[in-house]
């Protein structure tokens, strides 16, 4: 088989894209319109020509997009000479009533696209002939992300931060949370630090006193504020760590509010420190062993956030642009 008039050869890394979504992309309520908003702009962000149909008729598309039920084939607007693709679905196992002429309108596309396995065999069961192909939704992970925020984040609190005497070893903290996390583009990261009784001039002091270019260093939030318990329940539930570094410890609160939060604790190895919760806790004794479990948190937090990518709408779009490519492919092959 030959390609017709080469066109594959000539699309390049770029293809044309015209959706009909009938303008609903912008209405909250509607599955399609959200479906509709987030696939034309990230197959935007991929690099291709995008376009609406209530926006711009006429331009040119190598794959229309259909982004609505099956019952919109009957429309003039569909045309049998274009590469009609419908990304559609259906919440039940028959196609009754109105819905009935579903599978025969849908046999006039050239391929179909469902969210879910369930769809494809309902679809094909029923008699659906031309290619099915499955791509999931995504979904917005920087928004529906429970309790964490969508980047590393230590939480520390520290009476007297800046001062020596302070029962606290924040330069150690500062030290090597700035070591790991310098000049580190790859990664979102923030420590926070709630203080009171703190001297401001003296731990600005000791962070100018780093040979770092100040634009490369990680970011430091002190909050030099009282705060409700509910604003400190806030602070360590968003928080991926909690970081305990006292020289001595009387009292150890903080640590076990950050444990009730469900906030992994990294904390100094000190006598008053074992009847901490061992099971969300990590124990160091050196800095070395500070910086390496800091890394560790880190590393959890990764994972956890490529394993919540995967079902990004970004990835899902992704997805959607080989099948539309593969789909295009095939519908040009003589």
């Amino acid at each position: 088989m030959k390609l017709k008039n080469e066109e594959l050869q000539d699309k390049g890394g770029n293809m044309q894209y015209k959706i009909y979504d009938a303008g609903r992309r912008n209405a909250k309520e509607s599955g399609y319109g959200l479906i509709s908003q987030y696939f034309g702009s990230r197959l935007k962000d991929l690099g291709h020509e995008v376009s609406y149909y209530d926006e711009d008729p006429n331009s040119k598309a190598d794959i229309w997009l259909w982004i609505r039920p099956p019952h919109y084939i009957k429309y003039p607007e569909f045309d049998t000479k274009n590469i009609n693709v419908f990304y559609t679905m259906h919440e039940d196992d028959k196609l009754e009533g109105w819905k009935s002429d579903w599978i025969n309108l849908l046999n006039k596309c050239n391929a179909v696209i469902v969210p879910t396995e369930w769809n494809k065999e309902v679809f094909s069961r029923l008699g659906l002939h031309v290619p099915i192909y499955v791509v999931p939704l995504g979904a917005d992970v920087k928004t529906f992300i429970g309790a964490k925020t969508y980047e590393f984040s230590i939480f520390s609190v520290h009476e007297g931060l800046g001062k020596d005497s302070s029962r606290e070893d924040w330069k150690s903290s500062v030290a090597e949370y700035y070591r790991l996390f310098y000049n580190n583009h790859n990664t979102e990261v923030v420590y926070t630090i709630k203080s009171w009784n703190m001297s401001h001039p003296d731990f600005e002091k000791y962070q100018e006193s780093f040979k770092y270019d100040r634009k490369l260093l990680p970011p430091i939030r002190v909050i030099d504020a009282s705060l409700e318990k509910e604003s400190m329940n806030d602070l360590y539930t968003k928080s991926w760590a909690f970081l305990k570094n006292s020289k001595r410890e009387g009292w150890c609160l903080p640590a076990l509010e950050a444990i009730l939060c469900g906030t992994r604790v990294i904390s100094r190895n000190l006598p008053s420190m074992p009847y901490l919760n061992e099971t969300n806790c990590d124990f160091f004794s050196t800095n070395a062993e500070l910086n390496n479990m800091m890394w560790e948190n880190w590393r959890r937090y990764r994972k956890y956030r490529v394993q919540r990518n995967r079902w990004s709408w970004k990835e899902a779009v992704k997805k959607l642009d080989v099948v539309l490519r593969e789909i295009y492919e095939k519908s040009i092959l003589v």
